[in-house]
Protein backbone atom coordinates (compact mmCIF):
# COMPACT_ATOMS: atom_id res chain seq x y z
CA UNK A 1 0.00 0.00 0.00
CA UNK A 2 1.03 3.20 -0.49
CA UNK A 3 3.01 5.01 2.16
CA UNK A 4 1.57 8.68 2.60
CA UNK A 5 3.31 11.85 3.82
CA UNK A 6 -0.05 13.95 4.32
CA UNK A 7 -4.06 14.02 3.54
CA UNK A 8 -5.10 16.94 1.57
CA UNK A 9 -9.16 17.40 1.31
CA UNK A 10 -9.38 19.48 -1.64
CA UNK A 11 -12.47 21.46 -1.46
CA UNK A 12 -12.52 24.40 -3.81
CA UNK A 13 -14.91 27.06 -3.58
CA UNK A 14 -16.65 25.61 -6.80
CA UNK A 15 -16.91 22.34 -4.92
CA UNK A 16 -20.05 21.01 -3.11
CA UNK A 17 -19.51 20.97 0.71
CA UNK A 18 -19.53 17.90 2.17
CA UNK A 19 -21.15 17.66 6.02
CA UNK A 20 -19.22 15.97 8.52
CA UNK A 21 -20.75 12.76 10.10
CA UNK A 22 -19.52 10.16 12.63
CA UNK A 23 -21.19 6.99 11.95
CA UNK A 24 -21.02 3.28 12.21
CA UNK A 25 -18.94 3.30 8.76
CA UNK A 26 -15.72 5.35 10.12
CA UNK A 27 -16.02 2.93 13.59
CA UNK A 28 -15.46 -0.18 12.10
CA UNK A 29 -13.09 1.37 10.13
CA UNK A 30 -11.29 1.82 13.12
CA UNK A 31 -12.22 -1.51 14.52
CA UNK A 32 -10.52 -3.14 11.91
CA UNK A 33 -7.01 -0.73 11.88
CA UNK A 34 -7.63 1.19 8.61
CA UNK A 35 -8.35 4.56 9.61
CA UNK A 36 -7.33 6.10 13.53
CA UNK A 37 -9.41 8.00 15.66
CA UNK A 38 -9.59 11.74 15.11
CA UNK A 39 -7.84 12.79 18.36
CA UNK A 40 -4.77 10.59 17.09
CA UNK A 41 -4.80 12.01 13.27
CA UNK A 42 -2.37 14.19 12.30
CA UNK A 43 -4.30 16.73 10.01
CA UNK A 44 -2.14 19.70 9.84
CA UNK A 45 1.22 17.96 8.39
CA UNK A 46 3.42 20.50 6.30
CA UNK A 47 4.84 17.64 4.31
CA UNK A 48 4.10 16.77 0.50
CA UNK A 49 0.65 15.55 0.13
CA UNK A 50 0.82 12.80 -2.98
CA UNK A 51 -3.11 12.18 -2.35
CA UNK A 52 -6.31 13.83 -1.92
CA UNK A 53 -10.12 13.66 -1.26
CA UNK A 54 -12.68 15.59 -3.12
CA UNK A 55 -16.75 14.74 -3.82
CA UNK A 56 -15.90 15.38 -7.70
CA UNK A 57 -12.59 13.08 -7.79
CA UNK A 58 -13.30 10.83 -4.65
CA UNK A 59 -9.64 9.55 -3.64
CA UNK A 60 -6.75 10.64 -6.26
CA UNK A 61 -3.09 9.21 -5.60
CA UNK A 62 -0.21 11.26 -7.82
CA UNK A 63 2.91 8.93 -8.89
CA UNK A 64 5.90 9.78 -10.45
CA UNK A 65 3.90 9.10 -13.79
CA UNK A 66 0.56 9.82 -13.48
CA UNK A 67 -2.62 10.53 -11.14
CA UNK A 68 -5.97 8.05 -10.25
CA UNK A 69 -8.82 9.17 -9.22
CA UNK A 70 -10.78 6.20 -7.61
CA UNK A 71 -15.08 6.28 -6.87
CA UNK A 72 -17.73 4.51 -5.60
CA UNK A 73 -20.50 4.04 -8.06
CA UNK A 74 -23.39 5.57 -5.75
CA UNK A 75 -25.79 7.86 -6.21
CA UNK A 76 -25.14 8.60 -2.49
CA UNK A 77 -23.62 11.92 -1.73
CA UNK A 78 -20.39 11.47 0.49
CA UNK A 79 -20.09 13.06 4.12
CA UNK A 80 -16.46 13.38 5.86
CA UNK A 81 -15.14 12.36 9.06
CA UNK A 82 -15.14 14.59 12.03
CA UNK A 83 -11.35 15.44 11.42
CA UNK A 84 -11.69 15.20 7.41
CA UNK A 85 -9.66 11.67 7.50
CA UNK A 86 -12.15 9.47 5.24
CA UNK A 87 -15.05 10.04 2.82
CA UNK A 88 -18.09 8.28 3.52
CA UNK A 89 -20.70 7.12 1.41
CA UNK A 90 -24.08 5.83 2.77
CA UNK A 91 -26.02 3.66 1.06
CA UNK A 92 -28.64 2.68 3.03
CA UNK A 93 -29.27 0.44 6.26
CA UNK A 94 -27.12 -2.68 4.50
CA UNK A 95 -24.05 -1.32 3.45
CA UNK A 96 -21.94 1.93 2.73
CA UNK A 97 -18.43 2.89 0.89
CA UNK A 98 -15.58 4.80 2.21
CA UNK A 99 -12.48 6.59 0.49
CA UNK A 100 -9.30 7.01 2.96
CA UNK A 101 -5.98 8.28 2.65
CA UNK A 102 -3.09 8.34 4.63
CA UNK A 103 -1.07 9.36 7.10
CA UNK A 104 -4.49 8.85 8.95
CA UNK A 105 -5.60 5.37 6.86
CA UNK A 106 -2.73 2.29 6.35
CA UNK A 107 -3.97 2.17 2.62
CA UNK A 108 -5.29 4.59 -0.37
CA UNK A 109 -8.39 2.82 -0.61
CA UNK A 110 -12.21 2.72 -1.53
CA UNK A 111 -13.79 0.17 1.32
CA UNK A 112 -17.38 -1.46 1.12
CA UNK A 113 -18.52 -1.69 4.78
CA UNK A 114 -20.97 -4.52 4.56
CA UNK A 115 -23.83 -4.50 7.51
CA UNK A 116 -26.28 -7.57 6.67
CA UNK A 117 -26.59 -10.41 4.57
CA UNK A 118 -29.17 -8.81 2.33
CA UNK A 119 -26.49 -6.10 1.15
CA UNK A 120 -25.49 -7.19 -2.67
CA UNK A 121 -22.43 -9.02 -3.42
CA UNK A 122 -20.58 -6.88 -6.07
CA UNK A 123 -19.31 -3.10 -5.56
CA UNK A 124 -18.48 -1.26 -8.38
CA UNK A 125 -15.73 1.67 -8.73
CA UNK A 126 -15.02 3.92 -11.01
CA UNK A 127 -11.20 4.43 -12.41
CA UNK A 128 -9.84 7.21 -14.12
CA UNK A 129 -6.21 7.73 -15.14
CA UNK A 130 -4.83 11.15 -15.73
CA UNK A 131 -8.75 12.60 -15.85
CA UNK A 132 -9.61 10.27 -18.04
CA UNK A 133 -11.63 6.14 -17.78
CA UNK A 134 -8.60 3.95 -16.98
CA UNK A 135 -7.50 1.47 -19.17
CA UNK A 136 -7.56 -1.84 -16.12
CA UNK A 137 -6.02 -5.10 -17.02
CA UNK A 138 -5.45 -7.76 -14.98
CA UNK A 139 -2.29 -9.64 -13.77
CA UNK A 140 -1.29 -13.07 -11.99
CA UNK A 141 -2.41 -12.68 -8.40
CA UNK A 142 -5.74 -11.31 -8.92
CA UNK A 143 -3.68 -7.46 -8.60
CA UNK A 144 -4.87 -4.97 -11.43
CA UNK A 145 -2.61 -2.76 -13.43
CA UNK A 146 -4.11 0.92 -13.75
CA UNK A 147 -3.27 2.20 -17.52
CA UNK A 148 -3.51 5.89 -18.89
CA UNK A 149 -5.05 6.14 -23.13
CA UNK A 150 -1.32 6.41 -23.70
CA UNK A 151 -1.30 2.59 -22.39
CA UNK A 152 1.40 3.64 -19.74
CA UNK A 153 0.65 1.68 -16.28
CA UNK A 154 -0.11 4.81 -13.26
CA UNK A 155 -0.97 2.17 -9.68
CA UNK A 156 -1.68 -1.37 -9.34
CA UNK A 157 -5.06 -1.76 -7.48
CA UNK A 158 -4.46 -4.85 -4.57
CA UNK A 159 -5.65 -8.10 -5.13
CA UNK A 160 -8.97 -8.40 -3.85
CA UNK A 161 -9.50 -9.35 -0.11
CA UNK A 162 -12.50 -9.15 2.39
CA UNK A 163 -13.39 -10.06 6.07
CA UNK A 164 -15.50 -10.53 8.69
CA UNK A 165 -15.93 -9.43 12.41
CA UNK A 166 -14.09 -11.98 13.57
CA UNK A 167 -11.06 -11.96 11.33
CA UNK A 168 -12.53 -14.64 8.90
CA UNK A 169 -11.12 -13.80 5.01
CA UNK A 170 -13.93 -13.94 3.22
CA UNK A 171 -13.46 -15.18 -0.72
CA UNK A 172 -13.64 -12.39 -2.83
CA UNK A 173 -12.87 -11.24 -6.74
CA UNK A 174 -12.76 -8.74 -9.04
CA UNK A 175 -14.54 -7.94 -12.37
CA UNK A 176 -13.92 -4.85 -15.24
CA UNK A 177 -15.97 -3.75 -17.75
CA UNK A 178 -14.05 -0.92 -19.15
CA UNK A 179 -13.38 1.56 -16.50
CA UNK A 180 -15.43 0.00 -13.84
CA UNK A 181 -14.08 -2.32 -11.25
CA UNK A 182 -16.56 -4.87 -9.17
CA UNK A 183 -15.23 -6.33 -6.68
CA UNK A 184 -16.99 -9.46 -5.74
CA UNK A 185 -17.70 -10.68 -1.82
CA UNK A 186 -19.83 -13.83 -0.60
CA UNK A 187 -20.76 -12.73 3.00
CA UNK A 188 -23.26 -15.56 3.05
CA UNK A 189 -21.50 -17.38 6.21
CA UNK A 190 -20.07 -13.87 7.45
CA UNK A 191 -20.29 -11.85 11.01
CA UNK A 192 -20.90 -8.85 10.48
CA UNK A 193 -19.68 -6.21 10.05
CA UNK A 194 -17.73 -7.11 6.76
CA UNK A 195 -14.71 -4.72 5.16
CA UNK A 196 -13.89 -5.24 1.64
CA UNK A 197 -10.81 -3.29 -0.07
CA UNK A 198 -9.85 -2.48 -3.71
CA UNK A 199 -6.54 -0.27 -2.50
CA UNK A 200 -3.85 1.69 -4.33
CA UNK A 201 -0.38 0.41 -4.04
CA UNK A 202 1.95 3.33 -5.24
CA UNK A 203 1.78 6.67 -4.48
CA UNK A 204 4.64 9.23 -5.28
CA UNK A 205 7.51 7.54 -3.06
CA UNK A 206 6.53 4.12 -2.68
CA UNK A 207 5.18 1.43 -4.58
CA UNK A 208 4.56 -2.09 -2.26
CA UNK A 209 2.93 -5.19 -3.06
CA UNK A 210 1.19 -7.38 -0.20
CA UNK A 211 0.52 -10.54 0.17
CA UNK A 212 -2.32 -11.96 1.54
CA UNK A 213 -1.69 -14.06 4.80
CA UNK A 214 -2.01 -17.53 2.26
CA UNK A 215 0.51 -16.25 -0.06
CA UNK A 216 3.05 -15.66 2.87
CA UNK A 217 2.50 -18.84 4.26
CA UNK A 218 3.35 -20.30 0.81
CA UNK A 219 6.77 -17.75 0.60
CA UNK A 220 7.49 -18.99 4.08
CA UNK A 221 7.90 -23.02 3.13
CA UNK A 222 8.61 -23.15 -0.57
CA UNK A 223 11.52 -21.71 -2.42
CA UNK A 224 10.09 -22.47 -6.13
CA UNK A 225 7.09 -20.70 -4.59
CA UNK A 226 8.77 -18.37 -3.29
CA UNK A 227 11.12 -17.15 -6.42
CA UNK A 228 7.28 -17.38 -8.01
CA UNK A 229 5.50 -15.06 -6.11
CA UNK A 230 8.82 -12.53 -6.20
CA UNK A 231 8.72 -12.31 -9.83
CA UNK A 232 4.59 -11.69 -9.65
CA UNK A 233 5.09 -8.57 -7.57
CA UNK A 234 8.18 -7.11 -8.91
CA UNK A 235 6.39 -7.58 -12.42
CA UNK A 236 3.53 -5.40 -11.18
CA UNK A 237 5.59 -2.77 -9.41
CA UNK A 238 7.71 -2.54 -12.96
CA UNK A 239 4.93 -1.76 -14.47
CA UNK A 240 4.92 1.57 -12.67
CA UNK A 241 8.52 1.90 -11.74
CA UNK A 242 10.87 2.24 -15.24
CA UNK A 243 14.38 0.31 -14.61
CA UNK A 244 12.94 -1.24 -11.39
CA UNK A 245 15.80 -3.49 -10.18
CA UNK A 246 14.31 -6.25 -7.87
CA UNK A 247 17.00 -8.38 -6.82
CA UNK A 248 15.44 -10.20 -3.87
CA UNK A 249 16.85 -13.69 -2.93
CA UNK A 250 13.98 -16.60 -2.88
CA UNK A 251 15.68 -17.89 0.54
CA UNK A 252 15.64 -14.46 1.82
CA UNK A 253 12.09 -13.43 1.51
CA UNK A 254 11.36 -17.15 3.30
CA UNK A 255 13.53 -16.19 6.15
CA UNK A 256 11.48 -12.93 6.24
CA UNK A 257 7.86 -14.45 5.57
CA UNK A 258 8.32 -16.56 8.44
CA UNK A 259 8.90 -13.82 10.57
CA UNK A 260 6.04 -11.88 9.38
CA UNK A 261 4.72 -14.59 10.18
CA UNK A 262 5.47 -15.57 14.11
CA UNK A 263 4.86 -11.57 14.27
CA UNK A 264 1.47 -12.01 13.24
CA UNK A 265 2.45 -10.19 10.07
CA UNK A 266 2.30 -10.54 6.01
CA UNK A 267 5.10 -9.60 3.83
CA UNK A 268 5.32 -7.58 1.33
CA UNK A 269 7.96 -6.14 -1.85
CA UNK A 270 8.39 -2.28 -1.52
CA UNK A 271 9.85 -0.29 -4.19
CA UNK A 272 11.64 3.17 -3.35
CA UNK A 273 10.79 5.82 -6.74
CA UNK A 274 12.78 8.59 -6.61
CA UNK A 275 16.42 6.97 -6.28
CA UNK A 276 18.83 6.96 -9.13
CA UNK A 277 18.07 3.01 -9.90
CA UNK A 278 14.58 1.95 -7.78
CA UNK A 279 15.28 -1.12 -5.77
CA UNK A 280 13.32 -3.54 -3.85
CA UNK A 281 12.77 -4.58 -0.08
CA UNK A 282 10.70 -7.00 1.69
CA UNK A 283 8.40 -5.28 4.59
CA UNK A 284 5.89 -6.47 7.01
CA UNK A 285 2.42 -4.92 7.75
CA UNK A 286 -0.92 -6.63 8.89
CA UNK A 287 -2.42 -8.70 7.19
CA UNK A 288 -5.39 -7.75 4.86
CA UNK A 289 -6.67 -11.42 4.52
Amino acid sequence: MGILTATLIALGSSTPAIAATDDTTSATLQQFDLLTTASTANTESSEISWSSLSVEAGLTVETSVGTVSVSPVTESVPSTTGSGQALIYDAGSDYSFALTAGPVAPANAGYVVIDSPSAPNTYAFEIQADGLPATLTPTDGDRILVKNSRGQTLNVVGAAWARDAEGVSLPSWYSIEGNILTQHVDHSEAAYPVVADPSLECDGLFCTIMYTRSETQQLATSTTTAATLISTGCTALGGVIGGLACGIAASYMIDYANSALNAGKCVGIRAIIYIPQPTTHPVTENCRS
